[in-house]
């Protein structure tokens, strides 16, 4: 019997994970079959109503699945025919698994406009469209969540990465809300939000005060950082690992995160034409982005910037 040629699929980073535990090609064989497919899905992860669990051993920066919208709508949207009509137009199954979403804005049954508006994910940073994915709009909330989601417009899906390493039938959570902020925020937020109260290991600290004041204080270096470049690189840079150790001691492992510092001292670096200590910023910023986004538009431009920091336009 022939070796199956490989299939599509395969190059997806949906699959990706699965060459560590299955021969793919062979046994999804070539063309696809959706059912085989959908039975090779199953086998790494566990959806509930509740919670959904990866079910192997993953590192930090693994992709857990990518999957494509149900819809997209205008974030903003307070027209309930406008996401009527779109569900209208979705197939049976799919139109089963978008109503099977929770609904956190009605007060009585839920609604379309409500299940939109409750699970919708914006396609991008400052992107006005957000869109609905049947299981990735499952996975939990948490302030010190194990993974991170992104829209990659080159593949027309939202990804998800692994922020650390994830055991075996370990819940799969991310972030609802912005990290940096106080508990009494955080809960704010997702109250107003979600409805719901949060009771994750990062809100049940001992601590309460001195996680608050390590958040606070992360919130003010990312905030006082770029414009302590223009005037003091020793003191940006030292901000910039200031605020990585406060992340590390607060247990904040997602890469986004360090990207976006490690990013602010490669621009300092480079607006004094200090060119070994951006590449070395520069490194360290693409390896944060590409352990949370994978070959993304941002991953490949850090990549270009740590090859040459003079590319960056400030240089």
């Amino acid at each position: 019997m022939p070796r199956a040629r490989p299939c599509t699929p395969c190059s997806l980073a949906l699959i990706r994970p699965i060459v560590k535990y299955l021969n793919v090609c062979e046994l999804l064989s070539y063309p696809v079959d959706p059912w085989r497919l959908l039975f090779v899905m199953l086998s790494l992860i566990s959806v509930t109503r509740d919670e959904v669990l990866w079910r192997h051993d993953s590192s930090r920066g693994e992709c857990i699945m990518s999957e494509a919208p149900l819809f997209k709508a205008p974030s903003a949207t307070l027209d309930p025919s406008v996401i009527e009509r779109k569900v209208k137009s979705l197939p049976a199954e799919k139109r089963a698994s978008f109503l099977r979403l929770h609904d956190a804005h009605g007060p009585g049954a839920p609604t379309p406009l409500g299940i939109f508006h409750t699970n919708s994910l914006p396609l991008g940073i400052d992107a006005k469209d957000g869109a609905v994915f049947p299981t990735m709009c499952l996975v939990n909330h948490s302030c010190l969540a194990n993974s991170h989601h992104s829209w990659n417009k080159d593949m027309n899906k939202e990804t998800l990465y692994a922020s650390r390493d994830i055991q075996q039938d370990e819940e799969i959570t991310t972030s609802y809300v912005k990290a940096f902020q106080s508990r009494a925020k955080r809960q704010e937020h997702l109250q107003q939000g979600f409805k719901f109260e949060c009771e994750c290991p990062g809100c049940l600290v001992s601590d309460v005060a001195a996680s608050d004041r390590r958040r606070k204080e992360i919130d003010t270096l990312y905030t006082l950082i770029p414009g302590a470049a223009q005037a003091d690189l020793k003191l940006a840079v030292d901000m910039v690992e200031r605020a990585v150790l406060l992340m590390e001691e607060e247990g904040l492992t997602e890469p986004s995160y360090l990207h976006g510092f490690y990013y602010d001292a490669f621009q300092a670096c480079v607006a004094c034409a200090q060119l070994e200590m951006a590449r070395a910023y520069a490194t360290k910023a693409y390896e944060a982005v590409l352990s949370c986004e994978g070959d993304s538009e941002d991953a490949r431009m850090m990549k270009k910037y740590m090859a040459n920091p003079r590319t960056h336009r400030a240089w």
